[in-house]
């Protein structure tokens, strides 16, 4: 008599165990320049990842926005003031290593960094000046995200290299950098 077997079910694929994952993530934070620069920062990514034996290789697109202002009481002259700003746009492309246990994915990230750096300072004394420059350098991350929902809320830390030399303006266009954001999966 023929017998009759069922197969057990294979079971579904959960979003850490899928070879591709594609995530969109928004993020806010704060640049140090380790001078008098202190600035909010606010990002937008787009990454992709894929699964290796041990852990998810990925590249990951950054824009952001990061901006600053002071007042510098001008030597030698009374109620003499400049007031500068500072408007910092980056763009890095890095490479990411992720190593999800649980619920927790500790990832380191690096890459180059290209930014507009918009300088511009008001004075009683020197007028009005302008300067738009481009900068190019590196930015290196560590972070660590949490599973929630169908993303991850993620906190980095790390460092951007970015320098601005011209003759007016000398800058350290980037510093020590902390971010905290989500990263939501829109293909698993």
């Amino acid at each position: 008599r023929p017998t009759l077997r069922a197969r057990p079910a294979t079971p579904a694929r959960s979003p850490s165990e899928s070879r591709l994952q594609v995530a969109l993530g928004v993020s806010s934070g704060v640049m140090h320049n380790l001078g008098a620069l202190v600035s909010p920062r606010f990002g937008l990514e787009l990454g992709g990842d894929y699964a290796l034996p041990v852990g998810r290789i990925g590249l990951r697109l950054a824009l952001g926005l990061s901006f600053a202002s002071q007042r510098i009481d001008v030597a030698g002259a009374e109620d003499a003031q400049t007031t500068s700003q500072l408007w910092l746009v980056p763009t890095a492309v890095m490479l990411t290593y992720a190593l999800r246990r649980g619920r927790f994915a500790p990832y380191v990230a690096g890459g180059v960094v290209a930014q507009v750096v918009r300088a511009s300072s008001d004075g009683a004394l020197s007028g009005r000046l302008v300067e738009t420059s481009l900068s190019w350098g590196g930015r290196w991350l560590l972070g660590l995200g949490l599973q929630l929902g169908p993303g991850d809320v993620f906190v980095q830390a790390g460092y951007q290299y970015g320098r601005v030399t011209r003759e007016d303006l000398e800058l350290l266009a980037g510093g020590l950098l902390l971010d905290v954001g989500y990263r939501l999966r829109v293909l698993r």
